[in-house]
């Protein structure tokens, strides 16, 4: 049984919990249409489907955006992996940026530079190729350590 902890963006991060090993995994989305990411997004979540026994999925809700282009990005791939949790039947957990901060470095307003340093300290032998990554660590280690607790 997996767990899937996921930070949504252009440039998503991804962390997988399989058998207590720790796997990361960076995507990035890009094309010339405006659906491409969601797209990509969509293929790339079926691969994790094909390739682990996903139970649970943590997922960082999209920050306070001033920007029109990047809100709808960022609620169209929160979108596709609710979509995608909801089609498999997988248990989903959703937190807030400051959450995710706070639990990783006690500081609700910590930097991502601050959550790398974290996560490098947490797991030292993974290392995460991105902030991205190291964010999706932490998403994924808010889930609840017993399987059986309500999101």
């Amino acid at each position: 049984m997996a767990d899937v902890g996921l930070d949504l963006a252009t440039k998503t991060g991804v962390a997988i919990c399989d058998g207590g090993r720790i796997e990361t995994i960076a995507w990035q989305f890009i094309g010339d249409h405006p659906a491409s990411r969601f797209v990509g997004l969509r293929d790339a979540l079926a691969c994790l489907s094909d390739d682990y026994d996903v139970q649970r999925v943590s997922i960082e809700l999209p920050a306070r955006l001033r920007s029109g282009p990047a809100i709808a990005a960022l609620y169209g791939l929160q979108a596709v992996a609710l979509m995608w949790c909801f089609d498999h039947g997988y248990e989903l957990h959703r937190f807030q940026p400051s959450q995710v901060k706070r639990h990783a470095t006690g500081n609700g307003r910590a930097k991502k530079a601050d959550m790398y340093v974290a996560a490098r300290r947490r797991w030292p032998d993974v290392v995460p190729e991105s902030y991205d990554v190291s964010d999706a660590m932490w998403v994924l280690d808010m889930l609840p350590k017993d399987a059986d607790a309500e999101s």
